[in-house]
Parts: C-alpha cells; structure tokens; sequence
C-alpha cells in the first residue's frame, strides 16, 4: 500500500498593526475654573472661618503690643508736660479713632487690654474701642468700652462671669480710675445720663459667643471723684453692634480672588505650565495676603463685638 506523504501545513501569520491615536486632554483656564471653583469655595470659606477663631487672636495680640507702647508715649509726653505753664498733660482736642486712650484691667478675669478710640469693627480687631462722643474714661459722665466676646482675642469672652462688687480700674493720661460694678444686665443704660462728680464705665459686649445675638452690659462707678474733662468727638448714630455692610462686598471680592488663584494654581499644574512646587509657590502668598484682607474686611463687616 502506497503511503501518501503529508501535505505540508503551511501557517500564515497575519499581523495587523493598528493605528493608536492618543488624544491628549487640552486644559483650559475657565474649564479648570469650573472644576474647582466649588471645593475652592469651600475650603475657602472653611478656612476663613477657622481664622476667625484661631488666626486673629494672634493680629489682635500683635495690636496690642504696638498700642501698648503707643499708650506708654502718651504717658511719658504726658508726665514731661507737668509743671509746664504752656503745655498741658490732658488732650485739648479729640482723639483720633485708633489711638490708645486707656489700659483696661479687670482682675476678677485676669484681664488686661489696652483701650482705642472708637468701637466700629475696625477698632475693635486691635482690642476694646471706647465709644466716640461718650464721656471720656475717668471722667464725669458715662463711658462705654466695647470689645469682642468670641473673635479677634475675643477679649470680654468672660465678661458675663462679673458680679455686682467686682472691681474693675482703668488708666488714662490723667491717672488710674477704681470702679466697682453696681449691674450686669442686658438692657442698654442710659450713655447720656449725668452721674454728677463721679465717673460711670461701662463694658459691652455680645451674647451669645459667636452669634451676636443680644448684649451684655457691665456698669461700674467710680470709688472716688472723676477726673477733669477732656473734649469728646461726636457721639455715632449707630451702637456698637452695628455692622458696616458696605464692608460686604470688599470682603466678598478677596474671598472671590483666593478662589481665581486655587484655581490658577491647578490650572498651571494640569496644563503642565510649571511644576506643582512653583505653581503653588506662586499662588499661596497671594492667597494668604487675599485671606488676611477678606478678614480684615468681615471684622468690619460682621457685629463688631461678635
């Protein structure tokens, strides 16, 4: 029997080369805006937030210090006029708001603050304001000192803890003032009222912390006669809660440049513009000096003793 050889298998090998094209995502500034601006936002907001509480306790601190020794200068040009026939210790004209006028100390509290001219929010983030056009510190009448209860060092955060025989003393150019706290309550006193020879103080802040919602008063007289008067500025048409609204916007157009610049930052990353490091480098100074001016601008924006 014949034997038929094997036809041989002949394999064909079929190699298809396929044409990849790799579309590379092409990032663009207000794409990248979009994506980000949402959480941006909110970190944003978080973050200034925590400021309020964390953050501005330390720039109140740093005012401090500057008033302190603005308010040492006073005492010392103050001293050098006694006995002089042409000058004279006490001021002859208004304070300007901002200037250190009074060292505040409550010992029940273990506090000790140094005291500026006006009570808007804007003298109130450096510490407690002594009301414009109210009587001056030591001095017949009544004066009010308004500081903060829970931002900016909140330095009357314990105020309602004083009880009625507290002593409270103040210090101004003309010498050191004792009072001793005759009412804590929530009703307004009378700023206007006249309280002969003595000196009336009274400390105001708000209720509750954080909120703003009401007032607290602290109204101490003085142990022993007031000192001579000095000339006050014009009495505000507004409290010391009042908000400056106008402020609002300001505030709102740095949070709005903290947001531009986040997104700035990832848009030069994902663009491969520059390297995350100096894209980031780039961009946090600017949103930190935006944050600390959006603060300054809600302090004056929010109640002022908030």
């Amino acid at each position: 029997m014949t034997m038929l050889a094997p036809a041989p298998v002949v394999q064909s090998v079929r190699y298809e080369f396929e044409t990849v094209t790799v579309q590379r995502r092409v990032h663009t500034l207000p794409a990248t805006l979009r994506d980000v601006a949402g959480r941006a936002l909110a970190i944003v907001v978080l973050a200034l937030i925590a400021a309020q509480f964390l953050l501005t306790p330390l720039l109140q601190s740093r005012s401090q210090v500057v008033a302190s020794r603005e308010l040492a200068a006073r005492f010392d040009t103050a001293l050098g006029a006694v006995g002089m026939s042409d000058l004279s210790p006490l001021p002859n004209e208004p304070v300007a708001p901002g200037t250190a006028v009074a060292l505040l100390r409550v010992p029940t509290l273990g506090l000790s603050q140094v005291v500026l001219e006006g009570a808007a929010g804007s003298q109130l983030q450096h510490g407690p304001g002594h009301m414009t056009g109210t009587s001056g510190v030591g001095e017949p009448g009544v004066s009010l000192i308004a500081a903060r209860r829970a931002t900016w060092g909140s330095p009357f955060a314990h105020l309602p803890r004083l009880k009625v025989g507290d002593v409270i003393s103040t210090t101004t150019v003309a010498g050191t003032m004792d009072y001793r706290i005759t009412r804590v309550t929530s009703a307004a006193p009378d700023i206007k009222a006249k309280t002969g020879s003595t000196a009336r103080l009274v400390l105001q802040t708000s209720t509750p912390a954080g909120l703003a919602l009401g007032d607290v008063f602290v109204i101490a007289d003085s142990t022993r006669a007031a000192f001579p008067e000095t000339p006050q500025g014009r009495l505000p048409d507004v409290g010391a809660r009042q908000s400056d609204f106008g402020a609002l916007p300001v505030a709102l157009m740095w949070v709005a440049l903290m947001v531009l610049f986040v997104g700035l930052a990832h848009y030069w990353v994902r663009a491969r513009i520059m390297e995350r490091v100096l894209a980031w480098s780039l961009a946090v100074p600017v949103i930190v000096l935006a944050g600390l001016l959006a603060l300054r601008a809600l302090a004056t924006a929010l109640p002022p003793t908030l």
